[in-house]
């Protein structure tokens, strides 16, 4: 998967640290309107998934 539209979800940090375990082709994510990410669960993200390219 290389990009994962999570728009107008519920996902939370919690679920952000689970997509981050299997995250080696994603190069997109779009997290608008997610209001229960917090920054250190999108920087937990940035980390872990070493070829992503864009979060929005």
């Amino acid at each position: 998967m290389e990009v994962l539209n999570l728009t107008f979800t519920k996902v939370n940090d919690e679920t952000l640290y689970v997509i981050s375990k299997s995250c080696s082709g994603l190069l997109h994510l779009i997290l608008e309107k997610c209001s229960r990410v917090t920054m250190k669960g999108v920087k937990h993200v940035v980390n872990n998934c070493t070829q992503l390219r864009e979060i929005n």
